[in-house]
């Protein structure tokens, strides 16, 4: 009777195994940026985005960024990560991403199209602009970690704000162009509508 019990018991914790493991086994571990869209948005006015060629004239604005995405398997040819998690994972699978970004940022650049005070056209502003306090120079990837904890916290939303705090003292007609680079040497930019600023 005590071989029939046990012979049971295995029996449903290897079919249990199996079936968790094939159930979780289409998770992709990784998220990736394919594209993204930069919007300036009013700082003053719950984040209404400016019409091309509106005039701002608060001192600071913020960029919108709202990210495509991809999710994407581990380079694996082995079911055995499967089973393994299976056996000691709880039974709900985790989330597509949860491993988060699939390649490491190593640059972020934003420019204008238009000198910035002292700062020509072309060159780097990363250093004015902000997310959390934090100037984006000097912590390329935090946007990234951002949208990470948010996807495996369950709440994939891609759409992030920068502050950009300083207003140019040479009031023009400019665009900005944002552009990160990732591990893989592949690169993401987009522009921001033109506005006087």
């Amino acid at each position: 009777m005590r071989k029939i019990a046990l012979t049971v018991i295995l029996s449903t914790g290897l079919i249990g195994l199996i079936i968790t493991a094939c159930r979780c086994k289409d998770v992709l571990d990784y998220w990736k940026p394919t594209s993204f869209t930069a919007q300036l948005t009013n700082i003053n006015d719950s984040y209404v985005p400016y019409q091309e060629n509106d005039t701002v004239y608060s001192d600071s604005v913020y960029i919108e960024l709202n990210f495509e995405m991809i999710y994407l398997a581990e380079n694996t040819n082995s079911n055995y990560s499967y089973f393994t998690n299976a056996a000691f994972a709880t039974p709900k699978c985790p989330v597509n991403g949860h491993r988060g970004l699939k390649n490491e940022v190593v640059d972020f650049k934003m420019t204008s199209d238009q000198p910035f005070d002292s700062i020509p056209a072309g060159a780097d502003l990363s250093h004015l602009v902000y997310y959390n306090d934090q100037a984006l120079s000097s912590n390329d990837s935090l946007l990234f970690n951002e949208i990470s904890n948010r996807i495996a916290s369950e709440y994939s939303n891609p759409v992030v704000s920068i502050l950009f705090k300083d207003k140019p003292t040479n009031q023009s007609l400019r665009s900005f162009e944002l552009e990160w680079t990732f591990a893989s040497a592949e690169k993401i930019k987009a522009n921001t509508q033109a506005v006087v600023w």
